[in-house]
């Protein structure tokens, strides 16, 4: 693995000087960083190899690489580090989810009466203008997480994001949907 630093140059002399600090600490370390994150949270839990490369991502743009007194431990307590954070996120992620399928269990039965129905449609409507009123990146992210299918994963590979960051839209875009239905109940209660 070779990870390129940012061009600035600190107490390490160059950029060449840390890619090597950095190609060294992945060769020495990169297998018991595996182990270890395999143990303290299991192999499915997380890719385990995304965890490693975000940990090696984050020790090379260290300002003050050389200046650390004990590289491995400090790899293992950003590695947790992350770990602990993507953790908490699926957790967040969860409760997500849980709204959302509250929403699809609203869906109008094959025997609904028309009354039913057209709360329903009235309700489909307040949700596509919610989805017309939200930026174009937020909405598109939502409708490829939620409708389309794909992982969290692999819509930030495709936008060149952190998975929080994909996690973050489609929270914002269930708010705005949320708040849009909240407002839309409210003027039909008046």
């Amino acid at each position: 693995m070779s990870v390129r630093l940012s061009p600035q140059l600190g107490p390490c002399g160059s950029i060449q000087t840390r890619d090597a600090l950095v190609d060294r600490l992945y060769r020495e370390h990169h297998h018991d960083l595996f182990r270890y994150l395999a143990v303290r949270f299991g192999r499915g839990t997380f890719d385990l190899e995304d965890i490693i490369q975000a940990t090696f991502v984050k020790v090379a743009d260290h300002p003050d690489l050389d200046r650390i007194d004990n590289h491995r431990a400090y790899l293992f307590s950003v590695a947790y580090n992350i770990a602990i954070d993507g953790w908490r996120r699926s957790a967040r992620w969860g409760t997500i989810e849980k709204d959302l399928r509250v929403l699809a269990s609203t869906a109008p039965a094959s025997c609904a009466s028309a009354e039913k129905i057209l709360i329903d449609r009235e309700r489909l409507a307040c949700l596509e203008t919610a989805l017309s009123k939200m930026p174009k990146l937020r909405r598109r992210i939502f409708l490829m997480v939620r409708i389309e299918g794909l992982s969290v994963q692999d819509v930030a590979m495709r936008f060149a994001m952190s998975d929080a960051a994909i996690y973050k839209h489609v929270a914002r875009a269930l708010a705005d949907c949320s708040t849009m239905l909240e407002r839309a109940e409210k003027r039909a209660d008046c």
